[in-house]
């Protein structure tokens, strides 16, 4: 093929590119409404910030800045989409690079050094579950969280925290491309300025927990599973459960079958939202489908786990990473929550307190009400998200929302998911709705 056809071609594709909807879309003009909502998050981190947040002033004056400077860029005129995504893009990669040091534990946090740590074990032929870190703690995360961060690590020499911020440019740009020509692309903008100004992602960025293999979870979620459950057969007029016409599996529904499988053996909290996502699943595929997709994750789960189970049994299941992770399934005395928490704690302490059973108790209730909502209504990927931020919050409400954690790092697996279910509002219908109730 001769420089000229190729030449050609390019042109083609460039001019393609050019007509497209999405392209013309990144030239759009931000609405008034659009820049009120932006600025809300950096003004709500303003006011709570100084209680909860690292380097409150430098925190204060970046978000007194950006209303500023957004505000100007607005009043002159400039008001391109795609410049706002890139100044909002900035400000959350400024924000990791600050906050989210190499090598220096912020608020006595170890996970990044865990995670190097846990790396070089790997590299060096041992067990990882094996090392302790400056806090004298064992490894909580599995093993695939250390595959993921490998090559960040052997490419920046250690800085095993630059993944963060890959993520986050991944995971902002896959919002914007997805929605940037939709009816809906109005909430791209605030839906990620409360992503990247929030109270739990400067906590995420010094402290290293779940942002990242979170932001990874929703990516999947967003570019491989369908949108909407097609019809469903009715039982007793009100519960669905399996399609009347089963989709046909296809590349992407088994591209994310493999990488959610591999995902569930990062971190314990994604076996909460597992059965979910398999109902979601078989309200799409059908039973057989849904079989076959879940025997892929659980092989993928097992491919990964099973080298490093394999190492020490006993270590891996009574010291770490699963004994590590058990720890947080003691429900903490009901006086240490907040108010009215303690009156649901008491209770629920008094009357079904079974030590070490907590977390399976918990498990279960956490399964009970998500099948339950699943079966009532699961229609698309808003409720989808709903129900995955619900079965989080029941999570978050029995082990760590206490007056000392109650904004942890750990709350971003219930505020990532319910922000970004925002993105899947129908307003349109809604108002339908609104307007034939009246």
């Amino acid at each position: 093929m001769s420089l000229l056809t190729i030449n050609m071609k390019l042109r083609e594709k460039l001019l393609k590119i050019k007509e497209s909807k999405k392209f013309k879309a990144l030239f759009n003009d931000i609405t008034p409404l659009e820049y009120l909502l932006i600025c809300i998050p950096f003004i709500i981190s303003f006011v709570s910030g100084k209680f909860v947040s690292p380097g409150y002033f430098m925190f204060a004056f970046l978000a007194i800045s950006v209303i500023f400077l957004f505000g100007v860029l607005f009043l002159i005129g400039i008001r391109w989409r795609i410049l706002f995504f890139v100044l909002l893009l900035t400000i959350g990669i400024l924000i990791i690079l600050v906050v989210g040091k190499p090598f220096e534990h912020w608020m006595e946090s170890d996970r990044d050094e865990e995670i190097r740590n846990c790396i070089e074990a790997i590299l060096n032929g041992n067990n990882p579950y094996k090392t302790i870190t400056h806090l004298h703690l064992s490894p909580s995360k599995l093993p695939f969280t250390y595959f993921l961060y490998m090559p960040v690590y052997l490419i920046t020499g250690g800085y095993t925290y630059y993944m963060h911020l890959i993520v986050l440019i991944i995971f902002c740009s896959v919002i914007f491309y997805k929605f940037i020509d939709t009816k809906n692309a109005y909430l791209i903008f605030p839906v990620i300025a409360f992503l990247i100004f929030s109270d739990f992602f400067i906590l995420e960025a010094a402290m290293q927990s779940d942002m990242v293999t979170l932001q990874i979870v929703l990516c999947i979620f967003l570019l491989l599973v369908p949108d909407k459950v097609p019809e469903q057969q009715r039982y007793l007029k009100v519960l669905s459960i399996v399609p009347v016409e089963p989709e046909k599996i296809n590349k992407k529904i088994i591209i994310f079958a493999i990488l959610f499988g591999s995902l569930l053996a990062s971190r314990t909290t994604f076996w909460l939202i597992g059965p979910i996502v398999i109902f979601y699943l078989l309200k799409i595929y059908g039973l057989k489908n849904t079989v076959l997709l879940g025997t892929i994750m659980i092989g993928c789960f097992l491919a990964w786990m099973l080298p490093f189970i394999l190492m020490d049994i006993d270590y891996f299941f009574n010291v770490a990473p699963l004994a590590h992770n058990a720890k947080m399934a003691v429900w903490k005395d009901s006086s240490e929550f907040l108010f009215p928490g303690n009156i649901i704690a008491d209770f629920i302490i008094k009357n079904f307190h079974y030590g070490e059973g907590n977390s399976v108790i918990i498990t279960i209730l956490i399964v009970i009400v998500s099948l339950s909502l699943g079966l009532i209504k699961l229609k698309n990927k808003f409720h989808l998200l709903v129900n995955i931020s619900i079965c989080f919050l029941i999570f978050l409400f029995f082990y760590l929302f206490i007056p000392s954690q109650l904004l942890r790092d750990y709350v971003s697996l219930l505020g990532v998911p319910f922000i970004f279910a925002f993105l899947y509002v129908d307003y349109e219908k809604n108002k339908e709705i609104i307007k034939e109730t009246n």
